[in-house]
C-alpha cells in the first residue's frame, strides 16, 4: 500500500509539474506573440518614417509616431499604422513620378540650351556642354551639373539606365 501511495503522490507531483510547465510555455508563447507584434509595429512605424522622408523631404515628427523612448506611440494601432504605411507608399510613388516628369522637362530645356549655345558659337555638342558647365562652375563634374539642372544622373554621359532625350520624352 505504501508503494501505491508513493506512486500516487509521484503522479500528482508530475501532474503539477506538467501544468506549471504548460503555463510557462503558454506565457512564453504569448510573450513571443506580443514581441512579434511589437516588432511588426516598430517596422511599420520605421517604414512610415522613411517613406514620408522620401515623399515629403522631411521626417514626419508631426505624426507623433514614437514616444520619448523611441517606441511606437500607443495611439498608433496596428490598423492605423497599416493605413498610414499604405498612404505613405502611394505618396512615394507619386513623388517618384513627379520627379521623373520634372527630369524629362529639364532634359528638354537642357537640349534646347545646347542648341542655343551651338548657334551662338560653341560649334558642337561637347563644347556647348562644356560652356554650360563652366557657366554653372561645375569644372567638368557631370554629376554636379546634372544635379544642379535636375537632369537624370548619367544623362550627359549617356550612362546605363539613363537614356538620351528621345527616351525621356
Amino acid at each position: 500500500m505504501c508503494k501505491r501511495a508513493a506512486t500516487h503522490i509521484l503522479l500528482l507531483l508530475l501532474l503539477d509539474v506538467y501544468q506549471a510547465i504548460s503555463k510557462m510555455v503558454s506565457k512564453l508563447n504569448e510573450t513571443t506573440r506580443k514581441q512579434k507584434d511589437m516588432n511588426y509595429r516598430q517596422d511599420l512605424a520605421q517604414y512610415i518614417w522613411d517613406a514620408r522622408k522620401d515623399a515629403d523631404g522631411i521626417r514626419p515628427r508631426y505624426l507623433g509616431l514614437f514616444d520619448a523612448e523611441g517606441n511606437v506611440a500607443e495611439a498608433w494601432t496596428l490598423e492605423r499604422l497599416q493605413a498610414e504605411a499604405a498612404a505613405a507608399e502611394a505618396d512615394v510613388r507619386a513623388a517618384i513620378e513627379h520627379e521623373e516628369r520634372q527630369q524629362r522637362l529639364a532634359a528638354v530645356a537642357f537640349e534646347c540650351a545646347i542648341q542655343k549655345t551651338i548657334r551662338v558659337g560653341a560649334g558642337d555638342r561637347d563644347t556647348a556642354i562644356r560652356w554650360l558647365m563652366d557657366a554653372d562652375d561645375c569644372d567638368g563634374d557631370n554629376g554636379m551639373f546634372e544635379y544642379l539642372n535636375n537632369l537624370p544622373y548619367g544623362y550627359i554621359a549617356g550612362g546605363v539606365g539613363n537614356a538620351k532625350l528621345a527616351d525621356l520624352i
